[in-house]
């Protein structure tokens, strides 16, 4: 989580890149609630 000085937030997530991944799974990052939200 980031915020500029203006006051305006970010998020930023990784799923670790290929090298880490499972064959047939799919990271949590993409998956409703399971991810990061922000709201100014």
């Amino acid at each position: 989580i980031a915020i500029d000085h203006h006051g305006s937030m970010a998020v930023g997530l990784s799923t670790s890149g290929l090298i880490h991944k499972l064959p047939g799974r799919v990271g949590d990052t993409p998956i409703p609630g399971a991810g990061g939200y922000v709201d100014n």
